[in-house]
């Protein structure tokens, strides 16, 4: 617990993994210091406030060579150095937790700030992270646009699902090659969804949010089609005032011309004496 400004002190840090905790506070431009990142994950704490635009700064692509922290595994110091063993280090990515080996540095590079209370625009120098292959700001309170400059990154995987970001969805998006899992559920975007480039994912990737319609064979943007229960719902409730006025109207008609009939014909006029 507490807040998270002791973590500017590690400066030759790669990894740092702190989720699941009870952090809070903000994330404070000294995070920035930490120039060798590959991985970082505070997901899951209660981190408030907005993202440091600096984060951007970070390379997350290794400027040291990760050969000597790799080194440690071949030493035959083995036993001493057994506290940097990473055999098990787990890392969530792709909607999945994967468990990664020594050879972590090189198959993952990633941020996974989901499940706080950050809010905020995301920085646009976010979209300078171009080497991280995951990035992950879900279930939180980010505000305004998805970047276009994301477009220019080699992510492969991308999570912006439960924020409030709003807009529509930036056609740079459709340039990301290696994407292969995405998600923007649940937020307030508009326009349409693109359907060329990677975009291509199931209605999952997209639900929650009302004003975003698919591209029809058309090239017409549209809403989705209604669900037939609720239309059939209010076409009975619309209808109903009608049924009952011409309901009244029937019954008013009908004592009207029993009272004709009584006064204007003979018959009618007989029975009503002998009443």
């Amino acid at each position: 617990m507490g807040n998270l400004n002791w973590v500017s002190y590690l400066e030759n840090i790669r990894l740092l993994s702190l989720g699941g905790n009870k952090f809070e506070g903000q994330i404070t431009p000294t995070l920035c210091r930490l120039m060798y990142l590959r991985i970082l994950d505070f997901s899951h704490n209660k981190l408030s406030g907005s993202l440091p635009a600096c984060v951007g700064n970070i390379s997350f692509k290794g400027d040291r060579d990760d050969a000597i922290f790799q080194s440690v595994y071949e030493s035959n110091m083995y036993d001493y150095f057994s506290g940097y063993d990473l055999r098990g280090f787990t890392f969530a990515t792709k909607g999945n937790i994967y468990t990664y080996g020594r050879n972590v540095f090189d198959s993952m590079a990633g941020i996974d700030l989901s499940a706080n209370m950050l809010d905020g625009e995301i920085p646009w120098e976010v979209g300078n992270l171009s080497h991280i292959k995951s990035l992950n700001l879900s279930y939180n309170f980010f505000i305004g646009s998805i970047l276009a400059t994301f477009g220019g990154m080699e992510i492969e995987s991308l999570d912006l699902s439960h924020d409030e970001l709003s807009g529509p969805i930036p056609l740079q998006l459709t340039q990301l090659s290696s994407l292969g899992a995405f998600s923007v559920a649940y937020n307030n975007l508009s326009g349409c969804i693109p359907n060329s480039g990677q975009l291509g994912f199931d209605m999952e990737s997209y639900l929650g949010n009302t004003n975003l319609h698919q591209i029809t064979q058309g090239n017409m943007c549209a809403a989705p089609s209604p669900d037939p229960a609720a239309a059939k719902e209010v076409e009975e409730t619309t209808s109903d005032p009608v049924l009952y006025v011409i309901t009244a109207a029937g019954f008013v008609l009908a004592f009207w011309a029993t009272i004709g009939f009584s006064f204007f014909h003979p018959y009618g006029r007989s029975v009503m004496l002998k009443m």
